[in-house]
């Protein structure tokens, strides 16, 4: 890579030096100011040599600095916009397109004129004394711009290819400007004869303003060696177009007579910006390459094309072909640049390079496109080079990515290793890279294998002292390349055995010993040299081992051979270092097959790069293939369900969970006709049965074929039973028939239906394969029994005591005495009920907005799966703190001690001796509800009940203030349970699926003073149990005043 202002600005142009003891690259810096000369923006050429370095460009001299310079203007000539190399051995062109011709009349300029010149160098890069001055092919013709004063010859340049014993050349020079620009062209030899195309629409077939010569070729069309000369035309008729000319010579005049021309198919395309031409066919005859950098299509959003026209006609013409046209990324101006490239990869068709130098933000992509004897141009492109490709370290040199791509220069081998380089200029980027040719090989290979029959029972291979099935594979190869590369090639190559198999997840019947993974052999090496005339070689016999334990005799052992080159990374050496040489760069042409198999699967990354190995087969022997060399058996399956009596109203047969609890599935299966190899029964059916085993009675040949069930791996809720049935399964007169039993009893309640897939499977081909399988489907319908009991841990609770208003209870034993209640869901079956729901109706008020139940926590299932959800604004309401151990279930201050009433008057306080009962159902008390959602409750012992714990304080100042003078209170709660998929299961009895629960609140009327019970009640009760007068008795109480009611005023005792 080579940087500097030596590569600077428009159509900075490339060349490959002629000379094979220079060894280096020519560079056009069209606007670099020489300071050696009395002008500004002469520009330049420079030399640079194939090294490390990145500034040891020198510049050539070109121009002389002696001479008579007063006719001369060279201020902004553009010296180097064009640079031509003929090839090895031959000559270097040049031009200043902007180079002006002043004209004086009687010592004052009457006129300047840009009329260009150009210089032709000899492969040692010096200029012959008389030519020293350069050629101005439009210098004494007539003037103006309508004529050839503004010709701005060198503009479009080329030089014809050196034939070999050919000492000369012809020099072809584009003149866009001439005759109002609808442009010339002309050629010449170094003895300076001119053929000239005349600037009339008749003479070149252009309009004016078609630029005419702004790029030039010329090429092989014809079998004589006729010069044709190709120049573009980029503004013509506003698409662009290009015009094929020939040299002709009548009776001593020379011109350039027009044979054909083509054309855009896009407006303002510029087709024609650049043109070059390539034998991409291999025929022996040049086809001509254009670019359209400005080519767009709103359709496809692209930007930028080349059309690539096949030689066919062999005359000169090309207006009958069909181009090829390929099209860049939008805005790239793909075909701003193109060039051949010669034979890159060896395979006898040319290829080229196409400039885009705009992709990307315009950082610039290269595209290489190879040639094609079928096609001419391989599609899509076999290589694209961007700077993001570039070796991370440059050692300090600028990235070449702002326009890299502008300028292009390749078909010569600068390195001399037999393959062509390609010289890239990146223009804003004041920078050119040489990217240098790699080796490319043409290889083919072999592979054979021995036995190609094998026979299970022939163990005649020994491996570590036992007798196995064996058999041997032989890889050879040989390859082709430029005569030239004489290193040694080593081919590294991979043997693996069944990939599909392996692929699907089976594994493989075959190893290799000492092989990590053993089904692949890798890493092997095979070494060759064309010095030593060793371009073929073989790899000693491989040996590949049967396992003990496969079962599939029937299909071939499939074969893979994959081959590589081993690779080194380049890296860019620090300037200064020699040049590195090619190897560990080779690589294989894009038409090698890197694989050989048996069978080329879709499995391999590139499919179209594997082929078929010839009459290489690795199968075994079977008693069923004598007669014509293939067995093809027809195995047929049938199933139903047994003891299944009703049906469901989709006319599938009912299963009742809890009552048909064994499913059973009967399977009859027979083969038709020849032997069935490696041939298994599969049964798929849902996880939510359970296999019990075969029936009595099976057949004798499937009677102890089955396998335990197995998850199938693409369904996590099918499972799997494998019967094998034989290898091979021969034909017989009789059906074999199994019946297989499922536990249906865990079944859950939303399952509907349950699917059943029978299949007999077997390696070799089935002349019937619809009736190898067999789909079933049973519906389900739930029968069970849910009950909902509840019950409260005391049927009566206490109060009295201290009367405490919400303001002033801190504590959770302030509140009043706890009540604690369970609800427990039974599930009776006989099915499984995988989801019910119990909603409670909770009473937390009285209908004055008092407490009645103040619940601190929300409740809980205390057995069985389930959770509870509750409102919890419901929950603490007060904010008082809960107790959390050692819990007293009595209120704190509600002792049994003679009660000391306050004289108050209470509207709320219910009437003395009345019977109260709180119920949300009746209006006396407000509740709020809940739900618990409980799962998995089976019909089994322990797993068929669930229990919800409620914890909850009875609010003891509402009791106080307003039901003192009841003469009994009671509190119900009420709750319910019903299935999450009522719609699912059928209950035998919904008459249990509510209950309400009671308890009595007791108040302190019924206390007894003093603490405690009075000894003469104690007396009074124990004379009566001994004696047997309880007339007496009752009179006794009578005069003691036991049966008069005591005053809310009074304190004494009943």
């Amino acid at each position: 890579m080579h940087s500097g202002s030596a590569t600077l600005r428009p159509r900075a142009s490339l060349a490959l030096s002629p000379d094979r003891a220079l060894i280096l690259f020519l560079v056009g810096a069209p606007i670099f100011s020489d300071d050696n000369l009395p002008f500004n923006n002469t520009g330049g050429v420079f030399r640079c040599p194939l090294t490390t370095s990145f500034d040891d460009c020198t510049q050539i001299e070109v121009e002389g600095v002696g001479e008579e310079e007063e006719s001369k203007d060279k201020n902004g000539e553009w010296l180097g916009v064009t640079v031509r190399s003929q090839g090895p051995g031959g000559k270097v062109a040049t031009c200043a397109h902007r180079y002006k011709q002043v004209v004086r009349t009687d010592g004052v300029i009457s006129s300047i004129n840009p009329i260009g010149r150009c210089f032709l160098l000899e492969s040692d890069l010096t200029i012959e004394e008389a030519y020293k001055d350069g050629w101005a092919p439009c210098s004494g013709k007539t003037g103006g711009p309508d004529a050839f004063g503004y010709c701005q010859a060198g503009t479009g340049l080329a030089i014809t290819k050196k034939e070999r014993g050919d000492s000369g050349a012809d020099f072809i020079i584009g003149a866009p400007g001439a005759g109002n620009w609808q442009g010339s062209m002309v050629v010449t030899n170094p003895k300076f004869h001119l053929w000239w195309s005349e600037i009339t629409q008749e003479s070149v077939r252009v309009d004016l303003n078609s630029y005419f010569g702004f790029s030039a070729t010329s090429g092989k069309f014809v079998e004589d060696r006729t010069t044709f000369v190709v120049g573009g035309a980029p503004r013509a008729d506003a698409k662009g177009a290009v015009v094929i000319m020939k040299k002709q010579e009548e009776w001593g005049e020379r011109e350039l007579v027009f044979v054909d021309m083509l054309v855009s198919t896009s407006a303002y395309s510029s087709f024609g910006y650049d043109v070059t031409v390539a034998d991409l066919n291999g025929d022996g005859y040049d086809d001509i390459i254009v670019g359209a950098p400005m080519f767009f299509d709103r359709e496809t959003q692209v930007g930028g094309a080349v059309y690539v026209f096949i030689n066919e006609a062999y005359d000169g013409t090309f207006s009958g072909v069909d181009p090829i046209i390929i099209t860049g990324p939008l805005d790239s101006r793909f075909g701003m640049s193109v060039t051949g490239l010669g034979d890159i990869n060896w395979d006898g068709f040319e290829d080229f390079a196409v400039g885009a130098p705009y992709e990307n933000d315009a950082q610039g992509a290269v595209y290489v496109y190879l040639g094609s004897a079928s096609d001419g141009v391989v599609q899509p492109w076999a290589q694209k080079i961007t700077p993001s490709d570039f070796p991370a370290n440059l050692h300090n040199a600028m990235l070449p990515n702002n326009t890299f791509g502008y300028s292009l220069s390749g078909g010569m081998d600068l390195d001399w290793n037999a393959f062509p380089d390609l010289l890239i200029g990146a223009l804003d980027s004041e920078s050119v890279v040489l990217l240098r040719g790699r080796p490319v090989i043409n290889m083919t290979a072999t592979v054979t294998v021995s036995p190609s029959q094998l026979d299970r029972e022939r163990l005649d291979c020994n491996v570590g002292g036992e007798q196995k099935l064996c058999f041997t594979i032989t890889v050879c190869a040989q390859y082709f390349t430029a005569s030239k590369f004489d290193e040694q090639l080593d081919v590294i190559f991979e043997v693996e055995a069944e990939a599909k198999r392996r692929s699907l997840g089976l594994n493989s019947r075959v190893y290799f010993e000492g092989a990590d993974p053993d089904h692949i052999l890798s890493n092997q090496r095979l070494s060759m040299n064309y010095k030593t005339d060793e371009r073929e070689a073989c790899y000693p016999p491989i040996q590949a081992i049967l396992r003990d334990d496969f079962s599939d005799i029937y299909r071939p052992i499939p074969l893979r051979v994959t081959f590589s080159l081993p690779e080194e990374e380049p890296e860019l050496p620090p300037p200064g270092e020699a040049i590195p040489d090619m190897k560990g760069t080779v690589m294989f042409d894009t038409t090698v097959v890197t694989t050989l198999a048996t069978e080329c699967d879709e499995d391999l990354d590139d499919p179209t790069t594997c082929i078929p190995i010839p009459n290489v087969k690795v199968e075994f022997t079977k008693e069923c293939a004598e007669d014509d060399g293939e067995c093809i058996t027809d195995l047929v399956v049938d199933a139903e369900f047994k003891d299944l009596t009703e049906v469901s109203k989709g006319g599938n047969p009912l299963m009742k969970v809890g009552i048909d609890n064994d499913l059973k599935l009967s399977v009859n299966i027979e083969n038709k006709a020849e032997h069935a190899y490696d041939a298994n029964l599969m049964v798929e059916y849902s996880n939510h049965l359970e296999y019990a085993g075969l029936e009595e009675g099976a057949s004798e040949r499937v009677r102890f074929s089955c396998g335990d069930p197995v998850a199938k791996e693409d369904k996590n809720d099918t499972m799997v039973i494998t019967c094998f049935l034989g290898n091979p399964y021969p034909p017989v007169p009789a059906k074999d028939n199994m019946v297989m039993r499922f536990d249906a009893n865990r079944v859950p309640a939303d399952v509907m239906t349950l699917s059943f897939f029978i299949e007999a499977t077997m390696t070799n081909e089935d002349l019937s394969p619809e009736d190898n399988e067999k789909s079933l489907i049973v519906d389900v319908e739930s029968v069970t029994d849910v009950q909902l009991d509840g019950a409260v841990t005391k049927s009566q609770l206490f109060f009295g005591g201290v009367i405490r208003g919400e303001s002033i209870i801190s504590k959770e034993e302030e509140i009043g005495p706890l009540m604690q209640q369970r609800w427990t869901v039974f599930n009776q079956g006989p099915a499984m009920v995988d989801e019910v729901k119990v909603t409670i109706d909770f009473p937390y008020e009285v209908t004055n907005g008092k407490w009645l139940l103040y619940m601190l926590e929300a409740p809980v299932v205390e057995k069985g799966n389930g959770s509870c959800e509750i409102d919890e604004s419901y929950l603490n309401v007060v904010g008082i703190k809960p107790c959390k151990s050692n819990c007293s279930e009595k209120a704190i201050g509600q002792k049994r001690e003679t009660y000391d009433p306050v004289e108050y008057s209470n509207p709320d306080q219910v009437d003395s001796g009345s019977v109260v009962v709180l119920d949300c159902e009746n209006g006396t008390a407000r509740c709020f509800k809940f739900t618990c959602i409980l799962r998995d409750l089976t019909a089994e012992q322990n797993e068929n009940e669930a229990i919800i714990l409620i914890k909850a304080r009875l609010w003891n100042a509402t009791f106080m203030e307003d039901y003192l003078t009841a003469k009994k209170v009671t509190v119900r709660i009420h709750g319910y349970v019903e299935m999450a998929n009522n719609s699912i299961i059928t209950q035998t009895n919904t008459n249990n699926d509510r209950d309400t629960t009671n308890f009595d609140v007791v108040g302190p009327n019924l206390y007894i003073s003093g603490g405690g019970i009075s000894w003469w009640i104690i007396l009074v009760a124990a004379v009566s149990c001994w004696t047997s007068a309880p007339d007496m008795l009752i009179v006794i109480l009578w005069k003691i005043g036991f049966f008069r009611r005591p005053s809310i005023g009074g304190s004494g005792g009943p």
